[in-house]
């Protein structure tokens, strides 16, 4: 044999060495991926946490926890294969979040609303994390879910109280003056007008007295009844104080049409009220002041229907009055 006949045998021979280490080396690392993927695949499905894993290019669920699937209230066969946006209240969240770990950004401690793929009413609060893997041979998203369901009603049952009457559900004060602030600014931008009508409970004490606070209480709840049956959805009805009303009428046309809303419920709560077997009869002072006729700012507007208010009560109550500048120069 030539030299060069051997050379080109020794060629052939190592070339040959280097690809059998190269497909050694290949099988290694392959069951290197598969013995890692098992391994996650043992820790995520032994997680005290809700965990899924959602393949990129099919965006379909392929991986998900025995916790997962009981949060989302479902099934394993109907949980692989499903879009996980079908489990978010606000898809286009999903969406933001599928584009920025795509981009090989992590997302951590997310909140996020859940509902259900399947139609039924509930909705669920989890902190969500997101981090870009590798799954299957394929780029796929791992996403931990921490039920806060519980924690969060909790807040919004504070937050709620913390801005309504705990008697009658309405807004309280503190809620009013920021709807107040909010319906100014929007009526100053649009150039409307802005009611306020302060309503006040005549002949209420009396109740007290002589029935009870169980009786005068039930009857705070049919009278703030009767005044939103007499507005509209967009208006806003609030108890400030033991019988003091306020109803914000937003997007008023015409000062005879707020007088209008004013008189229909002072003759709703003119009439009779059944509680606990007895007929009450009261009756309502209100005060009307509109923006920005009458006022500035809405403490302004406030102030100036708590005058009104108290001149009708001065005028023999059981009526209406519309605010005039007069009444404060009278006292």
């Amino acid at each position: 044999m030539s030299s060069m006949g051997v050379l080109f045998l020794l060629f052939l021979l190592g070339n040959a060495r280097q690809v059998g280490l190269r497909f050694e080396e290949n099988i290694h690392l392959r069951q290197r991926a598969i013995n890692n993927e098992s391994i996650l695949r043992s820790m995520l499905e032994n997680s005290p946490i809700a965990t899924s894993i959602a393949d990129v290019e099919s965006n379909q669920v392929v991986f998900a926890n025995n916790n997962y699937i009981s949060l989302i209230e479902s099934t394993p066969e109907k949980v692989v294969g499903i879009a996980p946006s079908r489990c978010y209240a606000h898809p286009d969240s999903h969406d933001d979040v599928m584009k920025k770990v795509r981009n090989g950004e992590r997302i951590t401690n997310m909140l996020v609303e859940l509902r259900s793929p399947d139609g039924q009413s509930w909705t669920k609060w989890v902190l969500a994390s997101y981090v870009p893997v590798e799954y299957q041979e394929k780029p796929a998203i791992l996403g931990w879910f921490y039920d806060i369901t519980d924690r969060k009603l909790m807040e919004e049952q504070v937050e709620h109280m913390a801005y309504h009457d705990p008697l009658t559900g309405m807004p309280n004060r503190l809620l009013l003056l920021e709807r107040l602030d909010q319906a100014i600014a929007i009526a100053k931008r649009e150039r409307t007008n802005l009611a306020m009508l302060f309503i006040d409970l005549d002949k209420f004490k009396p109740v007290n007295d002589l029935y009870g606070h169980n009786v005068g209480d039930l009857l705070l709840k049919v009278v703030a009844q009767r005044i939103r049956d007499c507005l509209r959805e967009s208006d806003t009805t609030a108890r400030i104080g033991g019988d003091e009303f306020i109803g914000l009428l937003p997007g008023i046309k015409a000062e005879s049409s707020v007088l209008k809303v004013a008189e229909k419920i002072r003759r709703a709560l003119n009439q009779p009220f059944e509680i606990e077997e007895h007929t009450l009869k009261i009756a309502s002072s209100t005060g009307v002041a509109i923006y920005p006729d009458h006022a500035e700012d809405g403490r302004q507007l406030l102030k100036r229907a708590d005058i009104a208010m108290y001149y009708a009560k001065s005028a023999g109550r059981n009526c209406v009055k519309l605010y005039r500048p007069e009444m404060e120069k009278s006292g």
